[in-house]
């Protein structure tokens, strides 16, 4: 029996402008995806190009991204001279990002994303991970045909619900087989989006990837686990322990109510942080600002990613 697909989460702008919703993955595949996004702006019209914009924050995750309709800046447009090859499948694909980033959405668009971990698409597709950190890249360029036709159905399906029922008929039996094989992944219902709360972690992926990858036959290699862990996610596990605990760090900011209203020294000390100089320190490092002004800006239409991450 498939999961129900709802949101765990949707934001509305102002007049009904934009629309932002947030989906967990089936359980089954709570080790492979980690969550699906969608982005609708209609009234671009009424939005200035900064509301226009879209501020991203670092995940150790792959990121998949479909334009729907309209124009995102991580895709080229057809017509130009990127766009040879994607200008009949408007998706692309990046491995993780270890800084913040943006898009710009000129006028209206939907796109969709979905976010994997990155030991599970290197165990389903055998694509290197570490070339592809903070960076886009046309999806057909790197994905067999069959993937090509599953993200060909997601843009012609009807509705997003659609498109993670598309994904997941298509991902589901291929995940099973990973599983099957033991090609080192772990069963699924040890990460993923198993919180009280239904929301999406990072947390229990990373002590899932520390945990096994220096374990081999076993016997414990430091220095082969170090390399596991890199070939696997593309970063080192310093890297993975430090986006854990920023993103945890930026949901509690998240479920303020104001700057004032956060005790930044609770907040570092809940989240794995040395002290408070030490989370101002990853948030200007992760997120080119002071917590405190992440935190005020958090209203604005560009942080929507980061409102709706909880």
């Amino acid at each position: 029996m498939s999961h129900p697909i709802r949101p765990l989460k949707e934001l509305h702008g102002a007049a009904g402008t934009t629309h932002a919703a947030l989906y967990a993955p089936d359980p089954v595949l709570s080790g492979c995806v980690r969550a699906y996004l969608s982005r609708t702006i209609t009234g671009a019209a009424r939005l200035t190009p900064d509301e226009r914009c879209n501020r991203f924050p670092p995940t150790p995750t792959c990121v998949v991204v479909w334009v729907l309709r309209g124009h995102d800046s991580r895709v080229p447009e057809s017509g130009s001279a990127s766009s040879e090859r994607t200008d009949r499948l408007p998706v692309v694909f990046s491995g993780p990002h270890t800084r913040a980033s943006s898009s710009r959405n000129p006028g209206p668009v939907h796109f969709f994303t979905m976010l994997m971990y990155p030991d599970a698409v290197q165990a389903l597709t055998g694509l290197a991970i570490g070339p592809h950190v903070d960076r886009y890249s046309p999806f057909a360029d790197l994905f067999d045909l069959d993937w090509q036709r599953m993200a060909r159905e997601v843009i012609d399906a009807e509705d997003d619900r659609a498109r993670v029922r598309s994904i997941e008929a298509f991902l589901r039996p291929r995940w099973e087989t990973v599983q099957a094989r033991g090609c080192g992944t772990p069963p699924s219902s040890r990460i993923g989006v198993s919180t009280a709360d239904g929301s999406p972690r990072i947390e229990q992926w990373v002590g899932s990837v520390l945990e096994r990858a220096p374990t081999r036959d076993g016997e414990v290699g430091e220095r082969q686990g170090a390399r596991r862990i890199r070939a696997w996610t593309g970063q080192t596990s310093r890297q993975l322990r430090g986006l854990a605990r920023m993103e945890s760090a930026l949901i509690g900011a998240n479920r303020s109510d104001g700057a004032r209203r956060i005790r930044w020294s609770d907040l570092a000390a809940a989240n794995g942080f040395s002290d408070q100089a030490h989370l101002c320190r990853e948030f200007r490092r992760h997120i080119g600002m002071r917590p405190g002004d992440l935190v005020r800006g958090l209203a604005h239409e560009s942080a929507w990613v980061l409102r709706i991450w909880e």
